[in-house]
């Protein structure tokens, strides 16, 4: 075969493969080794052939669907390595190939396989949670020649999976995982059959977040995550520089009251007594069990409703009574104007207002539709108590302290009333994950992910604060606060500025701990501008604390007593946790087949 016969000399023998599968591809042929030689622990000669040469042997016993290419092709080359020039020489053998050249090269195995640059990229991109056939993608586009498929890219990832795992079981992964990270986290286990049921746990980052930011907790649980089909809590707080910061996770096995206090007990243990008492708000949806967990935890916080998800959940059980949708609209305008009431006196006003509309709409529509005026007025009774009764009992009588603005203005929610901080990370997790079933250790892999690039966004934003002035900050009021406090709150101290002083209700200063518009009135009278002791501390926090790092756990045993007498709290407790897991570290979870034999031997 001319297209293979060569002077060139190959310095090694990877050199000389590559240019044997290039040039069999650019002929339409797969060149595969038959054997080798070894002389003195290296090898000295290799002996190739067509990928449909030989003979197939049959497997009598073997109840697979089988074929085979092997058409006893007797093409031959022979390499050859001399040990006095030190490189590699080639030389085609006597026959030619008895088959026509391939039309194409994916049906080849040996060329569809991965280089091992190609495998490292396989490794590097499946941790960052791509796609197997963006990842093809990639690949193809790296290397015009490639003629790899999909199933190879699944073939790779499951080595490298197996590779990580070295054995272990999914649970003796995600807990030297966790201990490896420096997590803090809580399991819970079945007392009869011992199975993991609950699992909390606070990245290492999250952890300096919560110590410097435990002002506003934002609650919320999803689904479709992993494999076990179970619900999956996440709770995220706020910077100073307005930035989304996950704080801690938890899966569950039932949304249950006694699950969601296990979780939020996790949650307080890892806070200091300082932390504590800076707690002030909780925010959370509907959800009467962790609502009542709440309560029981955190007494001393303010809980407020998502207005999101009250919004949604009147959307779904009051549209229908509506015969138009310019009904609706004036309703929801009504009803946003309820929520938004400043004072008792207008929420007393627009809760009647609310009311004549309801009447009205529902009045006319119906009118229009029956000659009977006393079955007309019988059906406005009925669909008026429907929605009114609704609107009262759900949410009114016990819960619009919870989400209306004359009660929740009168704490520091730092202008978080809704939940959607959380969602976002809902959403941003599952990106990561790509799949509703995942196991725990890749969820944690990939919150690890989602951590880091927080931290990265917060970093930013606090040295922009630190650095950068605005040109709309340069102002002489706000000459003591360059540098010291966030640009949001200089924001919004900016926008109220420009309310009169006789509109002032002080709710900048309720809600966010910033100089209201009569504050600032009284600084500007002065001549002063003004001091960085009016601005709540929130919004002075512009760098994390550097903590100590995690100990080891195989100190010395006199050593020992003494570093966990010097640690917090959460750290006696993460030690602690991490020397349980050490101890037993294959518990299995649930009922997954390939972890629930018991390895604790």
């Amino acid at each position: 075969m001319s297209g293979f016969s060569t002077d060139q000399v190959f310095k090694s023998r990877e050199e000389l493969m590559e240019w044997v599968r290039n040039t069999g591809r650019s002929l339409g042929y797969a060149i595969v080794t038959k054997r080798s030689k070894a002389k003195n622990g290296y090898v000295s000669k290799v002996v190739l052939m067509c990928d449909r040469g030989g003979v197939y042997k049959s497997d009598k016993d073997s109840s697979r669907e089988t074929g085979t290419r092997k058409i006893n092709c007797p093409f031959e080359m022979v390499a050859k390595f001399s040990k006095k020039n030190g490189s590699w020489t080639l030389k085609v053998n006597p026959g030619e190939h008895n088959h026509p050249p391939g039309e194409y090269m994916e049906g080849h195995p040996i060329l569809k396989r991965l280089t091992p640059n190609e495998h490292q990229l396989v490794a590097e991109l499946t941790g960052k949670g791509v796609f197997p056939k963006d990842i093809l993608g990639v690949i193809k586009e790296r290397d015009e020649n490639n003629v790899s498929t999909i199933k190879n890219i699944y073939n790779a990832r499951d080595k490298i999976r197996a590779t990580d795992h070295k054995g272990k079981s999914l649970m003796e992964v995600l807990m030297s995982h966790l201990n490896d990270k420096g997590y803090t986290f809580e399991i819970s286990t079945n007392r009869v059959s011992n199975m993991l049921e609950d699992l909390f746990f606070v990245p290492k980052i999250s952890y300096k977040y919560f110590l410097d930011f435990p002002h506003v907790l934002l609650m919320d649980v999803t689904y479709n995550t992993n494999k076990y089909k179970l619900p999956f809590l996440e709770i995220v707080g706020v910077t100073s520089t307005n930035k989304t910061i996950s704080i801690a996770f938890a899966v569950m096995r039932k949304e249950t009251e006694e699950k969601y206090l296990w979780a939020l007990n996790c949650l307080k243990s890892t806070l200091d007594e300082r932390s504590m008492q800076q707690l002030r708000v909780i925010v959370t949806d509907r959800e009467l069990a962790l609502m009542n967990a709440c309560e029981k935890v955190f007494p001393n916080a303010t809980r407020l409703l998502c207005r999101w998800h009250v919004s949604q959940s009147i959307f779904r059980n009051c549209k229908s009574f509506f015969a138009t949708d310019h009904d609706w609209k004036i309703f929801n305008t009504m009803w946003n104007a309820l929520v938004g009431s400043q004072t008792w006196t207008s929420f007393l006003q627009n809760y009647k207002q609310l009311q004549s509309m309801l009447i009205h709409h529902q009045g006319m529509y119906y009118y229009y539709n029956f000659v009977s005026i006393i079955v007309t007025i019988v059906i406005i009774i009925i669909i008026f108590a429907d929605v009114l009764d609704y609107l009262n009992s759900t949410w009114l009588n016990k819960y619009k302290e919870m989400f209306v603005s004359v009660w929740t203005n009168e704490c520091l929610h730092f202008g978080n009333q809704t939940t959607n901080r959380a969602e976002s990370q809902h959403a941003k997790l599952k990106k990561f994950l790509n799949s509703a079933n995942c196991t725990l250790d890749k969820i944690v892999r990939h919150i690890d992910e989602v951590v880091n690039s927080q931290y990265t966004i917060v970093k930013d934003s606090f040295e922009k604060s630190r650095t950068v002035l605005m040109h709309k900050h340069n102002l002489p009021m706000l000459k003591l606060l360059h540098g010291s406090v966030s640009h949001e709150a200089l924001d919004i101290i900016i926008a109220e500025r420009h309310l009169k002083r006789s509109h002032c209700r002080c709710q900048v200063r309720k809600c966010y701990g910033l100089p209201c518009a009569c504050e600032i009135s009284k600084y500007k009278k002065a001549g002063q501008s003004i001091p960085l002791d009016s601005v709540d501390e929130f919004w002075r926090k512009l760098e994390l604390p550097v903590y100590c790092e995690d100990i080891t756990c195989d100190v010395e045993l006199e050593s020992f007593k003494q570093a966990f007498d010097n640690r917090s709290m959460p750290g006696k407790k993460s030690l602690l946790q991490k020397l349980k897991a050490l101890t037993n570290p294959s518990i299995p979870f649930l009922e997954e087949p390939d972890v629930k034999k018991n390895t604790r031997g």
